[in-house]
């Protein structure tokens, strides 16, 4: 049995009364969801970029810390004279 109409009349009915700011992230879902069925490809390349850039930024993270380390401990070693 096909409830789209039925669907429909929910979400209208359920954001009425609703503040900008809630209305607004109604929208960006609304936004996501058909960017995600009528682009897939382009949905999956970018969730991926994403992915990976969040990836590449958790072990630049992690490095940075590393050789911050390092250097506080060369300095405690050898500090100026």
């Amino acid at each position: 049995m096909n409830h789209s109409l039925e669907f429909k009349e929910m979400i209208l009915r359920g954001i009425q009364d609703l503040s900008e700011d809630s209305l607004q992230q109604i929208a960006e879902f609304v936004f996501f969801i058909r960017k995600k069925n009528l682009e897939p490809e382009i949905f999956a390349q970018e969730f991926e970029y994403v992915l990976h850039n969040n990836i590449l930024n958790d072990v630049d993270n992690v490095e940075l810390k590393h050789l911050e380390d390092e250097f506080s401990i060369y300095q405690n070693e050898f500090p100026k004279q």
